[in-house]
């Protein structure tokens, strides 16, 4: 074990510690709380029980629950590349593969020949476009530098043809899996 994960599991433990304190300092007061009446104990049992589930969730699991993945989509090894190093924030997918990617929901990013999760991505947002029609910013956006270098990378999984029409899809990077 490194450094990082023991600080981690001792800064867990500690903070279970001190909720079961506090839990123990409520179950020796609860005689106060019972001359408030039955009701009374109920609801601040349940919201203290809720309370601890909640934070308990929160220590093992590093935050609240992240928004389940609705699907998958397939990247090619360059389109993972960008994603993992945060340099696009755009992907350009055949508008079939676009249909379902609504703005809001999360997809599972893995690359097309593989199995690995490579990211989550949340979906914010899905428009058309033609390929000849794309400004320098969807360009930049989609991880190139240029151009050039976008119907390059076209050019190795297909033929460039300015008039297909692709779906551009913006997203944000929720969780890294890689």
């Amino acid at each position: 074990m490194n450094t990082r994960s023991v600080a981690g599991l001792l800064l867990k433990a500690g903070v279970l510690f001190v909720i079961s304190v506090i839990l123990v300092a409520g179950f020796w007061n609860h005689e106060m709380i019972y001359q408030f009446g039955l009701y009374s104990l109920l609801l601040l049992g349940g919201f203290t029980t809720l309370g601890i589930i909640v934070a308990g969730q929160m220590v093992f699991s590093r935050g609240f629950p992240k928004k389940r993945s609705i699907g998958t989509l397939g990247l090619t090894l360059e389109e993972g590349q960008h994603v993992l190093l945060r340099s696009a924030t755009m992907l350009a997918l055949p508008c079939e593969a676009a249909q379902e990617l609504k703005p809001g929901k999360v997809v599972t990013a893995k690359y097309s020949h593989g199995s690995h999760a490579l990211a989550h991505l949340k979906i914010r947002g899905s428009y058309r476009k033609i390929l000849s029609d794309f400004s320098e910013e969807e360009i930049y956006a989609l991880g190139y530098p240029s151009l050039e270098k976008f119907k390059a990378a076209i050019g190795r999984h297909g033929e460039w043809n300015p008039n297909d029409i692709v779906a551009l899809t913006l997203f944000k990077v929720v969780e890294e899996d890689a």
